[in-house]
C-alpha cells in the first residue's frame, strides 16, 4: 500500500517482488485492476479527442457527426465497460473477496495453499485482533491451543495466513512464517 498523506489519497499498490508470488488468481486481480485503469484512461483520452475533432469542425455538420458519433461510442463503451467491472466486483463481495480493487491481496495464496480472504474470514469469525499478517505452516494441531485459535481448523503441515494481535505468530504451532504485505 502507498500512502500520500500529503495529499490525501491512499492508493493499494501490490507487492513489487513479481505479479504471480501470491498465486494465479490473485494476479488476475492484479491484471484486472490495472486494465480498468488503462481502459479509464483510453476513455479519456478519446473523449478529448472527439471533443477536439468537434471544435476543429468550424461548424462542418460531417466532421461535427463524427465527433458526436465517437463521443456516443465512447460513453456507450464507458457504460458497458463499468457494468462489468460493477458486476464482477459485487459477485466478488458476495464471495467474500472484495470488490475488484482487493483482488491482488484477498486472492493471494500462502505457499501456493490458503487463500487470504478464506483464512482471514475464520480469524474474523474466531474474534482474533489482526494488526500483522503471516504466511505460516502448522507445525502441530491447533486442538490443544489457546483460545481463540483453537477454533481455527487449521490442519497440521497446512499453510494459512495467520493473523495475530501485534505479536509474532505463536511459534510452538507455527512455524515458516514469513510477514504478508
Amino acid at each position: 500500500m502507498t500512502n500520500t498523506e500529503s495529499i490525501g489519497i491512499t492508493i493499494n499498490t501490490p507487492n513489487a517482488g513479481g505479479v504471480f508470488d501470491n498465486g494465479a488468481l490473485a494476479a488476475v486481480g492484479y491484471f484486472l485492476g490495472y486494465f480498468f485503469a488503462i481502459m479509464m484512461f483510453i476513455w479519456v483520452v478519446y473523449s478529448i479527442y472527439a471533443a477536439y475533432k468537434i471544435l476543429l469542425s468550424q461548424g462542418s455538420d460531417k466532421d461535427m457527426q463524427k465527433g458526436f458519433t465517437l463521443i456516443k461510442n465512447v460513453w456507450i463503451s464507458i457504460t458497458w465497460g463499468m457494468v462489468f467491472f460493477v458486476a464482477i466486483s459485487i459477485i466478488g463481495s458476495f464471495t467474500g473477496i472484495g470488490d475488484i480493487s482487493q483482488w491482488y491481496y484477498q486472492l493471494a495464496q500462502c505457499k501456493g495453499k490458503g487463500f487470504y480472504f478464506q483464512d482471514i474470514s475464520a480469524h474474523q469469525i474466531a474474534e482474533i485482533p489482526i494488526d500483522k499478517v503471516f504466511c505460516c505452516r502448522m507445525k502441530i494441531n491447533l486442538k490443544g491451543a489457546a483460545e481463540p485459535y483453537k477454533s481455527l481448523n487449521f490442519k497440521e503441515g497446512t499453510y494459512h495466513f495467520i493473523g495475530t494481535g501485534g505479536a509474532d505468530p505463536i511459534q510452538s504451532y507455527f512455524d515458516e512464517c514469513e510477514p504478508f504485505r
